[in-house]
């Protein structure tokens, strides 16, 4: 939970790109207490996962994986969602 601002500064400067993502920047009203949040939610379920991804101790990308909701569907993830920053694409 401590990259919750480097990983919303992240999704930030991806979403002002204007290319990548559906949401345009004035809707992008998440708090790093929301993405704080996110992160905890992640850790609490066991088939969920949120990595990040440090150049020079930077964080640079992002990928977070959602298990099944189902006990028949726990064994595989998707993506929710990666973000990895324009200088390191």
């Amino acid at each position: 939970m401590k990259d919750a601002t480097a990983t919303l500064g992240l999704f930030r400067s991806i979403v002002e790109e204007g290319v990548y993502t559906l949401a345009e920047p004035e809707e992008l009203t998440a708090t790093v207490e929301d993405e704080r949040e996110a992160i905890g939610k992640d850790q609490e379920h066991p088939g969920n996962l949120c990595l990040v991804a440090e150049v020079d101790g930077e964080v640079v990308g992002m990928i977070r994986v959602e298990s099944g909701r189902y006990r028949r569907t726990q064994h595989f993830a998707d993506i929710d969602s990666m973000w990895v920053d324009a200088n390191c694409r």
